[in-house]
């Protein structure tokens, strides 16, 4: 992928990167379906990254008039793209960076995927550890219990805005169809996702060992899935919310199909955990024993 960055006044360029998608897949020819989802993945990772050094929300169409990413080549046999990141404005300030030009995006993209990786790393290895660290100066250390490494700012912010993009590419590897994913430089890739590791960005889930005995209403139930929705009342051992539900063990569908029509009921429950190091601990869905509405 080549980024080429232009600035009207002084003519910044920014080149030789690439983009490449690798496998069986790409065998007989170019799969529409692979190819459309990783280019806009790359398009998402790059406009959120210019979105968080620029201090936009969202990107209008005079913004893609300044910024835009633009393919210059195709090859075949894996999928292989050549990009420009084409920045046309006469002068282009980036609040996150202060004075330093917008071809600092390439780099900080690197720097947020490998924070990505050993944030993630750390906490898939021990949930429960506080994995960041912030400091004054903005900048955050990561301690993935194999090393402790410092990141400054504005990485930590790209990092946030551009996991679902990361995600998303790590979600299109698929054993040999799909066997790695590639974003580099000069021929290096500096970016290099890869099938055996898929998941590498997962948040890390747990479940408390001791069931909850909860009241509330079954507003929705799908018996082939055997999952719902739950709205649990208030002043009870978790917050009063909406949360997905799944029947677990072997129970019949018959209750659940009709504690929907009662206003309420008492469930016995698992309360399943996710533990996001980006984010704070979160109940992730609630795990049914058993549901009862005559009492």
């Amino acid at each position: 992928m080549g980024l080429l960055l232009v600035n009207e006044r002084r003519g910044s360029i920014m080149k030789n990167h690439f983009f490449k998608i690798d496998g069986t897949y790409f065998q007989h020819g170019v799969p529409i379906d692979a190819v459309i989802p990783g280019l806009k993945n790359l398009q998402k990772i790059f406009d959120n990254s210019y979105k968080v050094l620029s201090g936009k929300q969202r990107l209008t169409q005079k913004d893609r008039d300044v910024f835009r990413l633009v393919a210059t080549d195709f090859k075949q046999g894996s999928f292989i793209s050549n990009f420009d990141i084409v920045v046309s404005t006469m002068q282009l300030t980036l609040p996150m960076l202060g004075a330093t030009s917008v071809n600092e995006i390439w780099p900080l993209v690197k720097n947020s995927y490998d924070f990505l990786k050993a944030v993630y790393c750390g906490a898939q290895s021990n949930p429960d550890r506080r994995v960041i660290e912030h400091h004054d100066n903005n900048s955050v250390t990561v301690n993935n219990g194999n090393q402790t490494i410092i990141y400054n700012a504005p990485v930590y912010q790209i990092a946030k805005a551009n996991i679902s993009g990361f995600r998303g590419l790590d979600g299109m590897l698929d054993n040999n169809r799909i066997e790695t994913i590639q974003i580099g430089k000069d021929k290096v890739p500096e970016i290099e996702m890869k099938s055996k590791n898929k998941g590498q960005f997962d948040i890390p889930i747990s479940v408390q060992e001791n069931p909850e005995d909860l009241e509330g209403e079954i507003y929705n139930f799908n018996k082939y899935e055997k999952t719902g929705r739950i709205n649990i009342f208030p002043n009870q051992a978790v917050p009063s919310e909406t949360y997905k539900f799944k029947v677990i063990g072997d129970q019949s569908i018959d209750d659940y199909i009709l504690s929907m029509t009662e206003n309420k009921v008492k469930a016995k429950c698992m309360v399943e955990l996710s533990h996001d190091p980006l984010d704070v601990t979160k109940i992730n869905s609630l795990l049914m024993i058993n549901v009862n509405s005559n009492f």
